[in-house]
């Protein structure tokens, strides 16, 4: 169970967080899903409790985040069904989920739901039925019995079935914290900084290595990060430096002739 909306912030801003969030879980679950081999993939469903506020009809969107939402759970519905995995969400009403989601459900369950959109929608599913029996569905389906629901499918067949309500939990959940938004990772770390001063003291790579307890190759890809980074040559540079491999050269030489006097 994903419990993302109930740790956001009370702010107009989260709305949007919320899309982006389901966004790249849906988009992460199709490269998940493409990359497992034949023989470990398993049936799989997923359910979106009120999905209508993820992926209202085009036009009543929340965010920019919401449209693109749409359009990605599309892509997605295309892509997983040959992976073995179903999604399936709820609505308070039909109309309130975008044409484009509905097309492309395979079954559709009815309880409780303005008679008017049931309409709607069944009466292209339903095109083959007689109007009695049509009329007689739509009638049934305004005083539905609250164990009772009504489904049809995308090749028009349909059915009333019964179902056994599942027990409530007893336990109680208290949800606390709110998400917040992420930190900007550190670009240079402790041994970076570590690097640096040593290079610039004249070591050679192999000598800083065994200092920082790191391989030749990983200190040299680490000192060429540090002298290609634009803010620290912008920032000699204005001070009047010159760059980190001039600095290292001048040192190397005061080493050599140091080494050489105390010889």
């Amino acid at each position: 169970m994903i419990l993302f909306d109930s740790f956001l912030g009370p702010s107009y801003e989260t709305v949007g967080k919320i899309a982006r969030f389901y966004t790249d879980f849906l988009l992460g679950l199709v490269a998940w899903a493409s990359q497992r081999p034949k023989r470990k993939k398993i049936p799989i469903m997923i359910g979106f409790d009120e999905i209508n506020d993820l992926i209202p009809p085009r036009g009543k969107h929340l965010s920019e985040a919401h449209e693109a939402l749409r359009e990605v759970l599309v892509l997605v519905l295309r892509k997983v069904g040959k992976h073995k995995i179903k999604i399936f969400g709820t609505s308070h009403r039909v109309t309130q989920v975008a044409p484009d989601i509905r097309a492309m459900a395979h079954l559709m369950f009815f309880k409780t739901t303005p008679i008017h959109d049931a309409y709607d929608f069944l009466n292209k599913l339903l095109v083959w039925v007689d109007n009695e029996t049509f009329f007689s569905i739509l009638k049934r389906l305004r005083y539905l019995d609250p164990e009772i629901a009504f489904y049809v499918d995308y090749r028009g067949n349909y059915d009333f079935v019964k179902f056994s309500f599942l027990p409530e939990p007893s336990c109680e959940l208290e949800l606390k914290g709110t998400i917040a938004e992420p930190t900007r990772r550190k670009i240079f770390d402790e041994k970076d900084m570590a690097i640096m001063v040593m290079r610039l003291k004249g070591l050679s790579f192999r000598e800083i290595a065994e200092h920082v307890g790191l391989s030749f190759n990983a200190v040299w890809q680490r000192w060429h990060k540090i002298k290609d980074n634009s803010r620290i040559a912008q920032a000699l540079a204005g001070a009047g430096l010159p760059p980190l491999d001039k600095m290292y050269q001048e040192a190397r030489k005061m080493l050599k002739k140091a080494s050489s006097a105390s010889s």
